[in-house]
């Protein structure tokens, strides 16, 4: 009865350990996808910040061209 007790209690540790290590794996796949998801996002957010830039930009350049434009004429 023992060696069937003690066989059992094996088998419980083993198969805790097992799906500890699957919950440790699935953890870290969790977190590369996480920051695999983060770096996408943060390249998304600079392209977008890029183009808002170079259209403040051009907005500039016209603005400052209509005050040329209104000072020469005024």
């Amino acid at each position: 009865m023992r060696r069937i007790l003690q066989e059992d209690h094996n088998e419980n540790i083993s198969s805790y350990k097992k799906t500890q290590e699957k919950l440790e794996q699935e953890n870290q796949d969790l977190k590369i996808k996480a920051n695999q998801d983060l770096e996408q996002k943060t390249r998304e957010l600079r392209q977008e910040m890029d183009a808002m830039k170079v259209k403040h930009e051009k907005q500039i350049i016209q603005l400052n061209n209509e005050i040329d434009r209104l000072k020469t004429n005024g």
